[in-house]
């Protein structure tokens, strides 16, 4: 893996190890790029989902109106949209982009 991704990967493990001994640890917030396309929101749920599954408590979120393509892609393939991002987040969230 380049270092980038090594890093990431290896905090992605911390991360789950810690959430397995705090199962109610803070959620992770994981968001694409302002006015998101398909990419970006589809790259923030489906990370959400991985996270979740290495026991992280992760949620996507949009930072932007969906576009009718976004929109169109997500209805066809079952998937729930992801919400705005809320005004307020807590200080020392972690976020994943």
């Amino acid at each position: 893996l380049p270092p980038s991704l090594e890093a990431l990967s290896a905090r992605t493990l911390a991360s789950a190890a810690a959430t397995k001994s705090n199962p109610k640890s803070q959620e992770v917030v994981v968001i694409g790029h302002r006015n998101p396309d398909t990419d970006a929101i589809t790259a923030a749920v489906v990370y959400a989902d991985f996270l979740r599954r290495v026991n992280v408590n992760a949620k996507a979120y949009r930072l932007g109106e969906m576009n009718n393509e976004t929109k169109f892609i997500l209805k066809n393939a079952d998937v729930k949209a992801p919400e705005m991002l809320p005004e307020h987040v807590p200080e020392g969230t972690e976020v994943a982009l």
